[in-house]
């Protein structure tokens, strides 16, 4: 098959799928991913150890407590990659958007009722597969192509192109 044609739609679970997949993938600083959680429990862990002579609770401890709460947050954002984009997905506007792709050895075009994207296939830095999706990363974009949407012979021919690439600097997907 020379080229893949097909409309499609972006579900809050694809895009959670798709999110996930590229999460695991993409290597974020252990300062970002591990950093802002340790904080945080340490923040909060002054509650607990800072107290008054009395035995009340220190006023420093207790005014660092929401900040504490924050860093926490923030940082198990990087360890949940599914439900922040599940919750994220509403700002996409991806819902109820029709999609036309075209996928070949040249690359990959997608068009949208607004606008269109082509990139060639050196512009892909990370092509991952899970049993619901593909996920072509980037680095400024993700595509997501759900497998619903595609014939058993057009995921074949997908798998074929992107097996048929030079190693991505991400990384390759899993074969399924």
């Amino acid at each position: 098959m020379d080229e893949i044609r097909f409309s499609y739609e972006i579900t809050k679970e694809d895009y959670a799928e798709s999110n996930a997949l590229i999460c695991r993938k993409v290597k974020y600083p252990a300062s970002t991913k591990w950093l802002m959680p340790i904080l945080g429990v340490l923040i909060l862990s002054l509650l607990y150890f800072d107290r008054e002579p009395d035995g009340s609770l220190d006023r420093l401890a207790l005014g660092l407590f929401p900040l504490g709460l924050l860093f926490v947050y923030w940082g198990l954002q990087y360890h949940l990659p599914r439900p922040v984009a599940k919750r994220h997905y509403a700002a996409t506007a991806l819902a109820n958007h029709q999609f036309e792709a075209c996928i070949s050895k040249l690359g990959i075009l997608v068009r949208g009722s607004e606008s269109e994207w082509k990139y060639n296939w050196s512009a892909i830095l990370l092509a991952e597969e899970s049993e619901k999706v593909f996920a072509l990363y980037t680095g400024l974009q993700v595509f997501i192509f759900a497998k619903r949407h595609l014939t058993r012979d057009q995921i074949e021919a997908l798998r074929n192109l992107i097996s048929a690439q030079p190693a991505f600097p991400g990384g390759s997907m899993p074969k399924y």
